[in-house]
């Protein structure tokens, strides 16, 4: 459904429509894929060559399948995603260089507002696709892009995950998100994208990553830091998928570094916290979890370092793991903090080995 159409022939260079002489409104784009099972959406479209500007009012990406039925309905047994945007808007566009490099080169793009939530059900077997990483993705686009800078404000990510074994999905959840991607200052070769916001509504999140720009590298880094927060927001996450609870512990501060390319990764951590009390748990057949007493005594006593510093005996967290090619950006990221984690909250190997163990009878 078209809005308004103007074409303008006094423009000097005919071939140069792109130049000079279009401008386009689209009040309502719709197209409906994956054998129905997803649908796109796009309201108010409106793109003008001669002010070099795009913008749309709202993008939506709706699966038509409830999410705990998609895997086994859509084709491929694909993850159930949906993505919602307010108005995303894009100045300065040279859309000659679109036309004749197939380069896409603006001044800015900004992205109002956008909520992305994804649900992952391990109990549906699914063949395996390697997935990419972010920076890959933008490597891999049809268009080369080349924008000096893109904003981002009031975003919402939501990752829910139904484990093997069990009835409740674990979560995963940032709010209040903004940030802006440009060229590194240090490195033009590489983009830098900046973020801050909460992780799980309670934690104060700021991060730094770099990464290259295009396909002639593929290290990366992350630099970030989480501010005091209430340990036991965390067990929507962490009682779900690892059979752990935690049923006290005050983060003081956490900051951390990255490096790392598309195969491992290691970590350097300074985590400050106290007081961590946590219990060892079991779902049940009505999706209840029980504690594990024994082990959770054992765990509390033997295996978790209850505070760092402790006893004036400062511990940095360090460590490296190999990436899951089959597994998402977010996983590679958490299998990278997990080491130094472990390396400072947890009393020795075995105390790892018996905590992983708990959380793979999931």
């Amino acid at each position: 459904e078209t809005g308004g159409f103007r074409l303008d022939k006094s423009a000097p260079d005919p071939e140069a429509l792109s130049r000079t002489a279009l401008a386009l409104s689209v009040r309502r784009m719709e197209y409906t894929f994956g054998r129905g099972s997803m649908k796109l959406q796009v309201d108010t479209v409106a793109l003008d060559t001669r002010r070099g500007s795009f913008s749309v009012e709202a993008f939506r990406l709706l699966p038509q399948y409830p999410k705990d039925e998609f895997a086994s309905l859509a084709p491929g047994h694909a993850d159930w995603t949906q993505v919602e945007t307010g108005r995303i808007a894009g100045h300065g566009i040279d859309f000659p260089a679109l036309v004749h490099e197939k380069t896409l080169r603006a001044d800015s793009l900004t992205i109002a507002s956008a909520e992305v939530a994804s649900f992952k059900n391990r109990q549906i077997e699914a063949p395996k696709r390697r997935k990419a990483l972010f920076f890959q993705t933008l490597q891999r686009m049809p268009l080369r892009t080349d924008i000096r800078r893109t904003s981002f404000r009031s975003i919402k990510a939501r990752y829910e995950e139904l484990p093997l074994r069990g009835t409740v999905a674990g979560v995963v959840a940032f709010d209040s998100l903004h940030g802006s991607m440009t060229r590194d200052p240090d490195d033009a070769s590489r983009l830098r994208l900046e973020a801050q916001g909460l992780l799980m509504g309670a934690a104060p999140l700021q991060a730094v990553f770099r990464f290259p720009a295009d396909t002639s590298g593929d290290r990366f880094d992350v630099e970030g830091r989480l501010g005091r927060f209430d340990l036991q927001a965390m067990n929507k996450t962490t009682e779900p998928l690892g059979g752990i609870r935690i049923d006290a512990g005050q983060v003081e501060n956490m900051r951390f570094r990255i490096e790392g390319d598309t195969v491992r990764s290691s970590v350097t951590m300074l985590l400050l916290y106290e007081g961590l009390d946590v219990s060892l748990m079991r779902e049940n057949e009505r999706g209840q979890f029980r504690e594990r007493r024994i082990l959770s005594a054992l765990a509390d006593d033997w295996l978790v370092r209850k505070s760092n510093p402790e006893r004036e005996n400062l511990r940095d967290g360090t460590g490296s793991c190999t990436r899951d090619p089959y597994r998402s950006q977010f996983n590679y990221l958490w299998k990278s903090l997990l080491p130094g984690i472990e390396s400072t909250v947890l009393a020795g190997r075995k105390s790892h080995d018996l905590l992983r163990r708990s959380g793979a009878e999931k």
